[in-house]
C-alpha cells in the first residue's frame, strides 16, 4: 500500500449524526480505503466530468447544513518527507463539481502524480472527484523551481494553468529552459492530458501570476509581470521564438493579454508600466459580459513623475512606497478598442507608505467590482484617474498593526462611488484578504490574520487573535454587510491559497495550506503529516448565496 498520500474526508449531513471517514490513496491512485467511519449518510463517487468516464450529474451533499460551515474536506499531504510542504496557490471547479486545486510542493513525492522525478520545489495540480474522496488525476512538474499559481476551466472541462519556472521545466518528455525565472501557460483535458503549453520569456525574468477563462469570448486571460521584452514560444521546446510586448521602459512592467482557446494566438495585448517603476499583477477576473478586472501594486519610478498611465482614462498616481491598484477593461471583439475604462488607486498620505495592494479582485453576475488589499498608511484613501478622490469612499486609519485590510465594493457598474468595509489593526496585530471570488451576487473571500490578543471583527463575525497566523473566509452580498459570515480556519499556522465557486454544486470552495493540528467549522479536527498539508473544503451555501 502506498502511503504517501493521505485524504481526510469528512462530511456535515442534514440527520444529527455526522460521517467522518479517513481515507489513504492506494498505489496507482485509483481507490481509496475508508477507515474510521461512524454515522449515516449517503456519499457518492462524484462526477468525473470527462475524467474517463463521462459527464454525470454532480453528486453535491444536500440537508440542512449550517450556512458558512465545511460540509466536506480533502487533505493533501506526503508522509514520506516529515519536511516537505504543499503549499496552495488557487482553488477552482468544472461545470460538474469536480475541484482543482494548484500550487507547489517541496515533499518527496505525491501519490498518483506523474512527471515528478526530482527535487525541490515542484509544481502541481490535483482533480478531485465532487464528493472530495478521490483523487481523480494528478501532475507534479519538476525543474529548477516550478509553481502553479493559478488554475481554472471552461465548459467542456478542459484545465488552464498560469505560472513561472526558473532555469528549467519538465513536461512531459519536453524540458524547457530559461535563462532566470519564465513564466507559462497551459491547457490540459479533463482526463489531465497535455494539450498545449506556452513559454513566456526571454532573458528578463517574466512569470504568470492569474488566468480566467472568459465564457463570453472563449478565450483564456492571462496576467502577469515582465522585465524585458515577452517573447512567447509554443510547441515544443525548440521552436521559434516570437515577440509579443515591447518593454515600456525599464522597470518591471505589468501585462495584461488574451489567447485564443486552443492556444494558437494571442490577441489583446496590453503592457503597463513607466520609467523604472516596478509593477506587479496580483489578480485577475473575467465578467459576465467579457470584461475584465485586474489589480496589483505599484512601487514609483526612482526618477519623473510618479505615475503610471492607463490609456485615455487616465493616470494612476503614485504616492509613498506603494500603491494598490485596480483597473477594469470592458469588452469589445476588436483587440485594438480594448482599453481601460475604470481605475482605482488606494494611496497613502501619511505614516508608513509601504504597504498600500491590491491583493485580490472579483466581479459579480451584475457587474459589480470587489476588491481587497492592505495597508499600512496613518491615513489611507481611494483615487480615481488621475488622483481626483472616489465618492462615497471613506480615508481609512490605520490603528498601529503591522498590516490592516479593506474590502470594496463599487455600488453599481461603472459608478463612480464605493462601498468599504475596513479591518483596522492595532499594535501587535495584522490582517489581509488575499482571496476574492463571485457566486452570483455574492463575493466570496478569504484571507489571513495575526496578532497577541483581541477579535478581528469584520463581516458581523469576530474571530480570536492569536499569536500565531490564522485563516478566514466569508461571504458578504453588499456593504454595510448583508447575508455575510465570517469563519476561522485555525492551526499552529494556516496560510489561505484561495477561493472560488464550485460551479456543479453552487456552493463556495476554499483552499488553504496549514501546519499542525486544524479546526474548521463543521467538520472533526485535521492534522498535518508533514511541514505544511494542503486541503480543500467546500462550504454550505448561506443566505448570501446566488
Amino acid at each position: 500500500m502506498n502511503r504517501s498520500l493521505f485524504i481526510g474526508l469528512a462530511a456535515l449531513l442534514a440527520a444529527p449524526a455526522t460521517l467522518v471517514v479517513s481515507c489513504q490513496l492506494l498505489s496507482g491512485g485509483a481507490d481509496l480505503e475508508v477507515v474510521n467511519a461512524t454515522g449515516t449518510g449517503a456519499g457518492g463517487t462524484g462526477a468525473q466530468g470527462g475524467g474517463g468516464t463521462g459527464a454525470v450529474a454532480p453528486d453535491c451533499p444536500t440537508g440542512g447544513g449550517i450556512p458558512g460551515e465545511a460540509q466536506v474536506a480533502a487533505q493533501l499531504a506526503d508522509a514520506a518527507d516529515v519536511t516537505g510542504e504543499v503549499m496552495v496557490k488557487a482553488i477552482a471547479s468544472d461545470r460538474w463539481g469536480n475541484v482543482l486545486v494548484v500550487g507547489s510542493h517541496t515533499s518527496g513525492t505525491l501519490s498518483g502524480c506523474t512527471e515528478q522525478t526530482g527535487e525541490g520545489e515542484r509544481g502541481f495540480v490535483v482533480k478531485l472527484n465532487t464528493t472530495l474522496d478521490e483523487v481523480l488525476w494528478c501532475k507534479s512538474y519538476v525543474g529548477g523551481t516550478v509553481r502553479v499559481n493559478d488554475v481554472d476551466t471552461d465548459a467542456a472541462g478542459n484545465v488552464y494553468l498560469g505560472g513561472e519556472f526558473l532555469v528549467w521545466m519538465r513536461v512531459g518528455e519536453d524540458d524547457w529552459g530559461a535563462s532566470g525565472l519564465d513564466g507559462f501557460v497551459a491547457r490540459l483535458a479533463s482526463d489531465g492530458t497535455l494539450e498545449w503549453f506556452v513559454k513566456l520569456g526571454t532573458s528578463g525574468d517574466q512569470s504568470v501570476s492569474a488566468v480566467a477563462f472568459s465564457p463570453r469570448t472563449k478565450r483564456l486571460w492571462v496576467g502577469g509581470q515582465a522585465v524585458d521584452i515577452l517573447w512567447f514560444r509554443t510547441g515544443n521546446s525548440g521552436a521559434e521564438l516570437e515577440q509579443l510586448l515591447e518593454l515600456v521602459d525599464g522597470g518591471q512592467d505589468l501585462f495584461v493579454m488574451d489567447i485564443e482557446a486552443d492556444g494558437s494566438a494571442f490577441r489583446t495585448k496590453l503592457r503597463y508600466g513607466g520609467g523604472d517603476a516596478t509593477l506587479d499583477l496580483e489578480d485577475l477576473a473575467v465578467g459576465p459580459d467579457g470584461e475584465v478586472v485586474f489589480a496589483g501594486t505599484m512601487r514609483p519610478p526612482t526618477s519623473g513623475p510618479p505615475a503610471i498611465p492607463f490609456g485615455a482614462v487616465g493616470d494612476a498616481v503614485l504616492a509613498g512606497a506603494t500603491t494598490g491598484f485596480v483597473a477594469r477593461l470592458p469588452y469589445d471583439d476588436d483587440p485594438s478598442n480594448v482599453a481601460v475604462d475604470w481605475l482605482r488607486t488606494v494611496v497613502a498620505t501619511t505614516g508608513d507608505t509601504s504597504n498600500e495592494k491590491v491583493l485580490a479582485a472579483a466581479i459579480d453576475n451584475g457587474g459589480r467590482i470587489a476588491f481587497s488589499g492592505t495597508y499600512t498608511g496613518t491615513e489611507v484613501s481611494f483615487q480615481a484617474a488621475d488622483g481626483d478622490p472616489v465618492s462615497g469612499a471613506p480615508t481609512m486609519v490605520h490603528g498601529g498593526g503591522v498590516e490592516s485590510t479593506f474590502l470594496a465594493i463599487s455600488a453599481a457598474p461603472q459608478a463612480p462611488d464605493l462601498e468599504v468595509a475596513e479591518v483596522p489593526t492595532n499594535s501587535g496585530q495584522q490582517a489581509r484578504i488575499n482571496a476574492l471570488a463571485s457566486m452570483g451576487s455574492t463575493f466570496l473571500l478569504g484571507g489571513e490574520f495575526e496578532g497577541a490578543s483581541g477579535n478581528l471583527n469584520f463581516l458581523g463575525g469576530s474571530l480570536q487573535y492569536s499569536s500565531s497566523q490564522q485563516g478566514f473566509y466569508g461571504a458578504v452580498a453588499a456593504l454595510p454587510p448583508t447575508g455575510a459570515y465570517l469563519h476561522q480556519v485555525g492551526s499552529s499556522s494556516t496560510f489561505m491559497g484561495g477561493v472560488a465557486r464550485d460551479k456543479g454544486c453552487d456552493a463556495p470552495l476554499v483552499g488553504a495550506s496549514f501546519q499542525g493540528a486544524l479546526t474548521l467549522a463543521g467538520l472533526e479536527d485535521l492534522t498535518s503529516h508533514v511541514v505544511y498539508d494542503a486541503v480543500a473544503f467546500r462550504v454550505w451555501p448561506g443566505a448570501a448565496g446566488p
